[in-house]
């Protein structure tokens, strides 16, 4: 019988050491689906040394993707001599936005409201995340931990065609930086009014 070294030897060799990078995404991006030039350099490693170079992949976010989620890009990543080419893990980073917080797939947004319209109704003008306006009527008194939730206006759920999470309106109360002696007594009058 014939034996032959060269079927001893590993038909898969292990893949070369992982490569990881940050992506920085915004909400939007998120949201949307879009897409991103995700950039890092890679390493080719030989018994002759080791030579760098740049190296760039266009990433089709993952709609619903959060804060910490990976994704890889297999056999993007180093080379080594005797070994396959390894492997991409992008982590994406969230970047802050000015009008929403993310809290899993929900969205929260705070609208800042004056002490009237806390005490006697506000009509609130909201931006979405994907630029149409709402118009919530808050027709009750605004507690300091009031909340309104709009049912399927948040985050797409990653992995779940079509359904999203829920916007969470909260307000923020202004209140007055000074009252004259009459006000204060004329509020007083009409709050423990009977």
């Amino acid at each position: 019988r014939f034996y032959s070294s060269s079927a001893a030897e590993d038909k898969c060799p292990p893949k070369a050491p992982l490569n990881k990078v940050t992506l920085d995404i915004t909400l939007e991006d998120a949201f949307e689906g879009r897409v991103r030039t995700v950039e890092w350099q890679n390493k080719f490693v030989s018994n002759r040394g080791e030579v760098t170079s740049d190296a760039s992949f266009s990433l089709s976010i993952p709609k619903g993707v959060a804060h910490g989620n990976k994704v890889t890009l297999a056999g993007k990543g180093n080379t080594q001599d005797g070994l396959r080419q390894g492997d991409i893990e992008v982590e994406f980073n969230m970047v802050a936005h000015e009008s929403f917080r993310r809290v899993g797939d929900d969205l929260l947004v705070t609208c800042p409201i004056t002490l009237a319209d806390a005490l006697s109704g506000v009509t609130l003008d909201i931006n979405t995340i994907d630029g149409r306006q709402l118009s919530i009527l808050v027709d009750e008194i605004v507690h300091p931990k009031f909340q309104r939730v709009v049912a399927g206006q948040g985050m797409p759920v990653r992995g779940a065609e079509n359904k999203r999470g829920n916007l969470i309106v909260e307000c923020a109360t202004q209140f007055p930086a000074y009252l004259t002696a009459e006000q204060k007594s004329e509020i007083r009058r009409i709050l423990t009014a009977q």
